[in-house]
Formats: structure tokens, sequence, C-alpha cells
């Protein structure tokens, strides 16, 4: 079902080995901070006085701006749950961002060039973070303790559904009756 929607099955990624988990982890990097950086000038607009004018939220809102309208969109049936359809959503805010910036790149480069130590603290703390969550993760992958089997099931619920609102695991052809939007976010990611 996944290969169908255009992303590769999770035995892929287990295949692949340790080189694929580097590759990985610079794609979330890499796909968090576009995501950041698209989302700031929306970001400086909400919160105009923090410092650095609210880059340090900017990733965050970009992606909770990109999960909800992929999601809206998905359960107004105006779209399908494929990773076709994700790109379209993320092209159309991206472009959407763009032009914030161009409209707004006097101000944006003014931020950039009077708060750029909380900007670039900002940047290296989350590559920080997200470095050790990753080593963390990697010397204990294993889904064996906690909730973690019903975090990965629901993962997989909503990464297999073919359509919205996504599939519960347990209860074939039901919609998940459990708050999943953590999920939802983490899943546009994968």
């Amino acid at each position: 079902p996944l290969r169908s929607k255009g992303l590769p099955s999770a035995h892929v990624y287990l295949q692949t080995g340790k080189d694929a988990s580097v590759v990985a982890i610079f794609r979330w990097w890499l796909a968090l901070t576009a995501l950041g950086w698209l989302a700031w000038p929306l970001a400086r607009a909400i919160w105009p006085q923090s410092a650095g004018g609210g880059h340090a939220w900017a990733r965050p809102l970009g992606l909770i701006v990109l999960g909800y309208a992929y999601w809206l969109l998905g359960i107004a049936g105006l779209i399908p749950h494929s990773a076709p359809a994700l790109w379209g959503v993320s092209a159309v805010l991206a472009l959407a961002g763009l032009l914030a910036w161009v409209f707004g790149r006097r101000q944006m480069v003014q931020v950039l060039r009077a708060d750029w130590r909380p900007i670039l603290t900002a940047e290296l703390l989350f590559t920080l973070v997200l470095l050790l969550c990753a080593a963390q993760r990697g010397y204990d992958p294993g889904i064996r303790h906690t909730e973690q089997p019903m975090d990965f099931a629901l993962l997989n619920g909503i990464l297999r559904s073919p359509a919205l609102p996504p599939r519960d695991p347990w209860l074939a052809g039901q919609p998940i009756s459990y708050y999943y939007g953590g999920y939802w976010l983490v899943a546009l990611l994968t």
C-alpha cells in the first residue's frame, strides 16, 4: 500500500543500514529547517517582539500550518492522502512563504542583521537536540516498552491509510478514535 502512494515501505529503511539513517536525519533537519525559514514571516507577524523576530517559533509553526492545511483538505475530500498531494500542499505553502519573504525582505533582512545571535542560537540548539535525540534512538531503537507499540501502530495506521481520516490499526475500516495530531505531524515528515 505504501508503494502505491509513492512512499517506500518501512523495511526499505531497515535494510539500508546506518548510512541511510544519517541521510534520514539530514532529510528531517532539511525539511524542518526549510519549513521554519519559509514560515518565519508568519511567525514574525505573530511574535514581532520576541528575540529573532519569532524565528525560534517558525519551525513548529510551519509544521503545524502544513499539517493542518493538508489534513483539512484531506478530511474535506479535496485531495487524496498521498505523497504527491502532500508535495502539492507543501509547494503552495512554500510559494506563500517565498512571496512573504519577497514582499517583506527589507524588514526580514533588518531583523536578520539585528538579531542574528538569537537566530543562530535557535538553529544550533535545534540541530543539537535533533542529533542528541537521533543518537539516543540509535542507541535504543527497539519498540518494546511503555507506549511505543501503540505509537508505532498509530503512525503506521496514518501512513497506510488510503484516505482521511486515517484508519484505526485495531478496528479494521474505522477511523482512528484517538487524538493523533502529533502522530500526524511526524507522519508528514516520514
